[in-house]
């Protein structure tokens, strides 16, 4: 009715309102096609389509993913460099003022959180304020870590020193299953789930509405373990943090179904602050049998 009309009823109200207002409209499909399905409703498609405007899918110009990622790095290259300063932070701020940063920590029975009978897999995202958001969960859950090892020996050194300081043990990406032995034995895990692992680790579950592999570990651990999943990230507030800690309901009988759960809530922090978010990982770096490659083969696993 606001489209043909251009009228509106307020929700109690007994009078129409008027209103003037233009709506763009968007979809990543076909929706002619859709309304062809009897999946979207054929005069609302004809209300809304107008003055149609088509893209092509950025992965039929490539041409155009340089200047589009020059632009996207130009922009956001200060809170890449601020990933430096918030690691520095959490490595070197002693507990008393680290906590300072933290808006909402007495929020959370910490208690709790640590002495939980089954286990926790604690899950978070590759902001630039990953250190923080670790040792925040250290805080939290009194976690085990698992981590990869820095090229430069002097700066691993310096970097799993001062993990070691708030984690109970940090643990290598081939010690798998001593991460799922600890879950097991009721202790807590931080893991990060959002990288490549490559196929044989992985599989493809939407992410952006792209099949993007997605590691089956969270899943996996869930059924084996019986362990709680949470997904922390923080909002950063003029430089302090709002701790965001949501229970995932993974079931760990649906790969498919769990990791799309996870990719879910991954996608919701990322929309909240784009910004602070590492897409350096490079998420899409394999893709699906017979789709486009957006990456150099050098830099991808082969397919088995």
């Amino acid at each position: 009715r606001v489209l043909q009309e251009r009228k509106v009823t307020p929700v109690g109200g007994q009078r129409d309102i008027d209103v003037d207002v233009r709506v763009l409209a968007t979809s990543n499909r076909d929706m002619a096609h859709e309304v062809n399905q009897s999946r979207f409703r054929e005069d609302l498609y004809y209300r809304l389509n107008v003055f149609p405007l088509q893209t092509c899918n950025l992965s039929s110009r490539k041409d155009d993913i340089l200047p589009i990622a020059i632009k996207i790095l130009n922009k956001h290259n200060l809170h890449l460099g601020a990933s430096i300063f918030n690691g520095l932070k959490a490595w070197i701020l002693s507990n008393q003022h680290f906590e300072k940063l933290l808006i909402n920590l007495d929020e959370f029975d910490l208690d709790e959180l640590r002495k939980s009978l089954q286990g926790n897999l604690v899950l978070i995202p590759h902001t630039t304020d990953l250190e923080i958001t670790g040792r925040v969960a250290a805080m939290m859950f009194d976690v085990n870590a698992m981590a990869k090892k820095q090229k430069g020996k002097l700066v691993n050194n310096f970097i799993f020193s001062s993990r070691n300081k708030y984690f109970k043990q940090i643990l290598f990406p081939n010690e798998v299953l001593k991460s799922m032995r600890l879950l097991q034995k009721g202790e807590n895990l931080l893991y990060l789930p959002d990288q490549d692992y490559g196929y044989d680790h992985s599989i493809f579950v939407p992410y952006f509405n792209i099949p993007t592999l997605t590691v089956k570990f969270p899943s996996i651990a869930k059924k084996r373990a019986g362990c709680k999943v949470y997904f922390l990230y923080l909002e950063d507030i003029k430089n302090r943090y709002k701790i965001i800690l949501k229970e995932i309901k993974m079931g760990g009988e649906n790969l498919y179904e769990d990791l799309a759960l996870l990719n879910n809530e991954i996608e919701i922090s990322i929309r909240e602050q784009p910004e602070r978010y590492l897409w350096i990982h490079r998420r899409f770096k394999h893709r699906p049998k017979d789709d486009l490659e957006i990456y150099d083969q050098s830099l991808l696993r082969k397919k088995r």
